[in-house]
This record gives C-alpha cells, sequence and structure tokens, in this order.
C-alpha cells in the first residue's frame, strides 16, 4: 500500500518507473544512504569489477543477497584474497575469460598487474565471507604504516566517524610515518559555509545558536559532540595504533573544484595531505603527547 501511495510517485519524479535494478559501482557509499534509498522501496544493489575485467568481477545476484557487499564472484570466473591477513583482509584478485590480455605496449604494467598464476591484482583491500560475497575495506596503496610499523586501512575509520557524528560530511585519517593517527574533518555546509540542513537537523538538539562552520568552530557543545563521536569510534579499535588522538575541523567541504575529488568522487589523499600540511603540523606539534 506503501509503494502504491507513495514510493511508485517518488520513484516517477526521479525518472525511475521503468527500472528494475539500482545498481552501483566506481565509488563507496555510506551505508545510511544505502539505508534511506532501501527505505523508499529503492534498493541500491552495490557490483565491482574493473576495465581490467570488463567491468564487473562480483555482483550481487541471485541468492543470499546483501546489498551492503558486493556480491559474489561472475559465475566462470575465480576471485579471492591475496595473502589475507589473521583477520582474512588481503589484497582483491581474480582471473576468467572476463580479464583483459594486458596494457598494449606496456609489458611492463602488464606483468605489474597480471601474476604467474594469471589473476589480475587490483590493488584493492577487502574480505570475502562464508558465502563468497565480498566487502570492500580499501585500497592497498591507501595503508598507513605508522612510526611504530602498524599498517592502518583509513577507510573503515573514516565511515565510522561519519556514521558516528551525523554532522560531518568527509574524514581523512593521517598517519603515515607518525607517532598517532589524526584526522581531518568536514562538516555538511554549502560553499558560503551555511551549513546544510542534514547537519542543522542533528544539531537543533546540541545548539541552536550555530549555523555556520565558523559558528561551529566557537561553540564549546558542537565541539564536544565531535570529540565524543571520536572517542566512541576508538572504543571499537582494534588496537591502540588505530585509534585517532586528534582531529582538525576546516572551514570548507571537499569538492571537485577544491581539488580533493576526482571527477568521479574519488578522494585525493595526496592532495588534502599537501592541501592541509599546516593544520596536519599543528596536530604532530607537541612533542610530549
Amino acid at each position: 500500500m506503501a509503494d502504491r501511495l507513495l514510493f511508485q510517485k517518488i520513484r516517477k519524479e526521479l525518472g525511475f518507473t521503468e527500472t528494475r535494478a539500482f545498481s552501483f559501482g566506481a565509488a563507496p557509499m555510506k551505508a545510511s544512504t544505502i539505508d534511506f534509498f532501501k527505505s523508499l522501496n529503492i534498493p541500491l544493489i552495490n557490483n565491482y569489477g574493473m576495465s581490467e575485467t570488463t567491468a564487473p568481477q562480483f555482483v550481487n545476484m541471485g541468492e543470499n543477497i546483501d546489498i551492503y557487499t558486493c556480491g559474489r564472484s561472475l559465475g566462470g570466473t575465480e576471485g579471492i584474497i591475496y595473502n589475507p591477513d589473521s583477520n582474512e583482509e588481503g589484497e582483491i584478485i581474480f582471473r576468467g575469460r572476463n580479464r583483459f590480455m594486458g596494457y598494449s605496449k606496456n609489458e611492463k604494467a602488464t606483468l605489474e598487474t597480471i601474476d604467474e598464476n594469471g589473476f589480475c591484482h587490483s590493488g584493492d583491500q577487502g574480505i570475502i565471507d562464508k558465502l563468497g560475497r565480498l566487502k570492500i575495506t580499501g585500497r592497498i596503496k591507501e595503508l598507513i604504516v605508522t612510526a611504530g610499523g602498524e599498517n592502518v586501512a583509513p577507510y573503515p575509520i573514516e565511515i565510522a566517524i561519519k556514521d558516528k557524528c551525523k554532522i560531518i560530511s568527509n574524514a581523512v585519517i593521517i598517519g603515515d610515518g607518525k607517532k598517532y593517527l589524526t584526522v581531518i574533518l568536514t562538516l555538511k555546509c554549502e560553499p558560503n559555509g551555511q551549513l546544510l540542513g542534514e547537519a542543522l537537523a542533528y544539531l537543533v538538539e546540541i545548539s541552536k545558536n550555530v549555523k555556520t562552520v565558523d559558528d561551529c568552530l566557537k561553540d564549546k557543545k558542537v565541539m564536544d559532540y565531535i570529540q565524543r563521536s571520536i572517542d566512541a569510534v576508538n572504543k571499537n579499535s582494534v588496537s591502540r595504533a588505530q585509534e585517532v588522538r586528534k582531529w582538525t575541523l576546516i572551514m570548507n567541504d571537499f569538492s571537485v573544484d577544491g581539488g580533493e575529488f576526482t571527477p568521479t568522487m574519488k578522494l585525493k589523499r595526496k592532495t588534502v595531505n599537501q592541501k592541509y600540511s599546516k593544520e596536519i603540523d599543528a596536530m604532530y606539534a607537541d612533542p610530549k603527547f
């Protein structure tokens, strides 16, 4: 009844009257976004692949679908985790007739991507559950190695922070070669610093006096709320090396024009580290910390 009275109208307004499947890929999506569309009877189905695998490699189809995973490897192909750690987490690799033969006129790159067993190395990190469903946890190249030699995957921590602190738009974990982890935070706001309605809806119970990012920076209640959120994430950390010790809130949200995102909305971590180097250095300025 709800679908007939409301959800069908929403899909019509969105141009989805003839749509039978809603799939996405290329970039991660927050569970809260998936939940929102699911509540409108628009289940978003995550799929995973590369140009080197003729696009799809893991697809949510058939039985035991979990929309929070990327599904299972396509029939006739093989997708496994290479060199898994104690948590069964490692690089995602795959082979099959859908795999490309190599890069044109670039033997060096081909040999770096396809191993002697015919597996294509994705450079992505993930876990495959007992039912063969893939969950991506980050990029191998994005792994942070702290000064103590601990390997830390930043993506799960960043997602946890955004899920816990509803006013946060973006979070970037810093800590490569450092003694501890820190994070650069942005709020859900317009380019002029005005907070979006989504952020204001959560802040109304915390502080009614904030309308802009600058207001938040000056409001102790908001700052305390962010700190409590970070503390809650730290409590679920698997080790002290994965706890966030300091954070910095910057004035503007990330954007393509600002250089923090690619045109396909992939985070450019190197750019963030360079652009906000002063803020990062300040978080590591205390030698006693």
